[in-house]
Parts: structure tokens; sequence; C-alpha cells
């Protein structure tokens, strides 16, 4: 019993949850900044667009990066970075994203770092907006020697009752 007990993996430590955790927090102030563009940055074309996306996002996302959306759409790294580009300065000033209860799940060490993560995402409309919509996600992400950190897959779901607003006619599921 003692062996099984000895061969589990050592709880991460705080810098190692500071590093995830900065990771989580980081990327989403890059979407939120991405999602509400300032006017300067508003009328720059596809081209300049897709370096500073790249710059800020796709280097972040491994190549094999894929996410299933709180819908259950499931979208690859290309696609995504396609839909961002698109959805350059599509929300106005105020829009903000909030992480909370971030916690490391589980660290895995073996030929490599990786940590299961789970936060809540929560987005707001503006001040006015008091609840926003919120989605629990988990995250795989890989801590490469060099100290930086590459997203490998993400799934999001709805928090109960903190969905998008529901069309009249539609019913919830």
């Amino acid at each position: 019993m003692q062996d099984a007990i000895d061969d589990l993996p050592d709880p991460p430590n705080e810098e190692e949850i500071h590093s995830y955790e900065h990771a989580v927090e980081s990327l989403h102030t890059f979407f939120q900044n991405w999602f509400t563009a300032k006017p300067s940055e508003q009328n720059f074309d596809d081209a300049i667009k897709r370096v500073m996306l790249n710059q800020r996002c796709g280097e972040k996302l491994a190549d094999d990066f894929s996410m299933v959306t709180p819908s259950g759409a499931h979208v690859e790294r290309e696609s995504l970075l396609q839909n961002l580009l698109h959805a350059h300065g599509c929300h106005e000033m105020g829009f903000e994203i909030t992480i909370e209860n971030f916690k490391v799940l589980h660290e895995y060490n073996n030929g490599g770092n990786r940590a299961m993560v789970m936060y809540d995402e929560i987005q707001r409309m503006g001040p006015q907006d008091k609840a926003g919509t919120a989605r629990r996600s988990t995250a795989l992400i890989e801590k490469l020697e060099d100290g930086s950190v590459k997203w490998k897959h993400v799934h999001e779901t709805w928090i109960e009752g903190r969905g998008p607003p529901v069309a009249d006619g539609d019913s919830k599921k």
C-alpha cells in the first residue's frame, strides 16, 4: 500500500499552479482585448490582424489543438484562428471576461509537464450586465522546457442557468 502511495505524483506546487493560472488569465485577457479592438486597430487589414493573432494567440495553441464549444461543436486550431480573425472588434468597449474558481485537477509529469485545469469563464457585455454568461471549462495545458505553455485541448460547457439568452419559442434542453 505504501508503495502505491509513494508512486503518486506530488501535488503541483504554488509556482506551477500560478503558471497555469497565468496562462488561462493571459489568454482570456487577449480574447477580451481582441474582441474589443481599439478604434485604431479596427481598420487593420486581415494580413496585419493575422500576424497579431498568431503572435498573441496562435503561438500558445499546440499544432494539434482542439476544443469543444458549449454547444458541443468540435473546433480545431485553424478553424478557431480563422473564426477569431473575423471576430476582431466584434464587441463594444465594456465587454469583459473574468476567470473564477481556477484549479489544477491533475498534473502529469511523465515525459513533460501537462496539467488538466478547470475554471469558470464569465462574459459580461458591460456594467449593466451584472450576471453575464458563464461557462465551465477544462483545459489540457502543456508547460514547455523554456517555461512557455501550449494549450492542447479545451472543453467548455454552459453553467446551468448562465448560458446565452434563449430566443422566444425556443426551449432549453
